[in-house]
């Protein structure tokens, strides 16, 4: 069984600002958002100077990761992702007689 997530509207505006190869069915694994996440600050330039683990948060980025009346000009990465994955929905993936199934 894996997890996977698919983009709501709460968090598409990253997924369309973003530039990665997007799976056919717009399912994504832990790894593939992460890997998302981080190409997107990689090309804008968002990851902290001096503090790697930290990213800058842009417009896009902040209006995905930030709760309601947050204001905050840095975020983590993981609790960046740990966000983007709050704001997209949970989808399971198993198999049932050799074929895949999508819940």
């Amino acid at each position: 069984m894996r997890e996977l997530y698919k983009a709501t509207s709460a968090s598409l505006p990253l997924f369309q600002a973003a530039t990665f190869s997007r799976p056919e069915n717009d399912l994504y694994t832990h790894g593939e958002l992460k890997a998302m996440l981080l190409q997107y600050a990689k090309d804008n330039n968002l990851v902290h100077p001096r503090d790697q683990r930290h990213l800058v948060l842009d417009e896009v980025l902040a209006g995905v990761v930030l709760k309601k009346g947050e204001a905050l000009e840095l975020m983590s990465k993981d609790q960046a992702l740990e966000r983007l994955k709050g704001g997209c929905t949970d989808w399971w993936e198993h198999q049932r007689d050799g074929e895949v199934v999508l819940k």
